[in-house]
């Protein structure tokens, strides 16, 4: 039973590339943040300039949920370092 426990727990960490679940979701929001902001390049340098800060928006909205997946993910590094600290003191 522990050891499928374990697998199901590594499973969860690293995906089929091998890559944590956390670094997936970061990329993922990064390349999507990417193709917004690259449309709307495109769409303002065609003069739709209400469009393109549309997709402006949308590709700053992706970098922030990418910068917010990264956060999550150090902040819970973190605190999953200082509980044994705070575990010893009592």
């Amino acid at each position: 039973m522990a050891r499928l426990v374990f697998i199901l727990q590594k499973m969860e960490r690293e995906p089929e590339n091998g890559e944590p679940a956390e670094i997936k979701i970061i990329k993922k929001a990064y390349k999507k943040a990417f193709l917004f902001v690259n449309k709307g390049l495109n769409t303002d340098e065609l003069g739709q300039k209400e469009e393109a800060k549309n997709y402006y928006k949308q590709g700053i909205g992706h970098l922030l949920r990418g910068i917010s997946a990264r956060q999550q993910s150090q902040g819970a590094q973190a605190l999953n370092g200082s509980l044994p600290d705070i575990c010893n003191r009592r």
